[in-house]
């Protein structure tokens, strides 16, 4: 007898929003293939999505440094460092600004 195989349930669904917060809820809400932190007691590393407190999104780039400042990637933000710029920019963040962080599993 041939046994069929059964594939594997994923609830994993995609965002419907990109706000910061929403972001944060939707991924507490997965599977597996996400796991969040919050707060995120300074195990950042590169390719974490990290959730602002000032309700803004990133990507890090790097874990952080001695002085607990995390290299990240950011849109909708400016060289001054606003929420709310026109470009995507290189920002070097204190590990005191990050609210939560998302790293992805799979």
């Amino acid at each position: 007898m041939i046994e069929a195989e059964v594939p594997e349930t994923n609830t994993f669904h995609r965002p419907r929003t990109a706000g910061a917060w929403d972001l944060e809820n939707w991924s507490l809400k997965q599977d597996s293939s996400t796991n969040t932190k919050k707060p995120h007691r300074g195990d950042i590393e590169g390719g974490d999505v990290v959730i602002f407190t000032f309700s803004h999104v990133g990507f890090a780039v790097s874990s952080p440094d001695s002085e607990g400042y995390v290299l990240t990637v950011e849109g909708n933000t400016d060289s001054a460092g606003s929420r709310e710029g026109g470009g995507v920019f290189l920002k070097r963040r204190h590990l005191s600004k990050i609210r939560s962080r998302i790293r992805f599993m799979v």
